[in-house]
C-alpha cells in the first residue's frame, strides 16, 4: 500500500482511489448501457406497436372482404339449389307427359278402329317380316 500526502494533514491511499474511481467509472457506464437497453427496448415495443396495429387494420379489412364475398357465394348456391329443383320438376313433367303419349299410344294401337287399321297392319307386316328373317338366319 503506497500512502502519500496531497495536503498537509490529508493521507490518501492509492488503492482507495483507484477503487472508488474504478467504481464510479463502473456505475456511470452501467447507468449509460442501462439508458441505451431502455430506449432499444422502447424502439423494439414502439416497432411491435406498430405492426401489431397495422396487423388488426389488416385483419378487420380481411374480414369485411370475406363477409363480402360470403353474401354473394351463398346467393349462388340459392340459385343453385332452386335450379337443381326447377330442372328436376321439369325432368318430371317431361317424364309424365311422356308416360301419358306412350300410353295413350299403347292404348289407341289395341283398339280397333279403321284409323288405327292400317298402321297396325303396317306394324304388324315389318314384325312378321323380322320374324321370317331371323327364322331363316338360324
Amino acid at each position: 500500500m503506497t500512502r502519500f500526502r496531497a495536503r498537509p494533514g490529508l493521507i490518501f491511499d492509492l488503492d482507495e482511489q483507484i477503487q472508488l474511481r474504478v467504481e464510479e467509472q463502473r456505475v456511470s457506464f452501467s447507468a449509460e448501457a442501462n439508458q441505451k437497453a431502455a430506449v432499444a427496448v422502447a424502439v423494439e415495443i414502439a416497432d411491435r406497436d406498430a405492426q401489431l396495429k397495422e396487423l388488426a387494420e389488416t385483419l378487420i379489412t380481411v374480414r369485411a372482404n370475406e363477409l363480402e364475398l360470403r353474401i354473394p357465394h351463398r346467393q349462388l348456391q340459392s340459385e343453385k339449389e332452386s335450379l337443381k329443383l326447377e330442372v328436376a320438376c321439369q325432368l318430371d313433367a317431361e317424364r309424365n307427359e311422356i308416360f301419358e303419349e306412350t300410353k295413350l299410344q299403347s292404348d289407341g294401337a289395341l283398339e280397333y278402329s279403321p284409323k288405327t287399321k292400317p298402321s297396325v297392319m303396317k306394324v304388324s307386316s315389318q314384325f312378321r317380316a323380322r320374324i321370317f328373317r331371323a327364322s331363316d338366319l338360324s
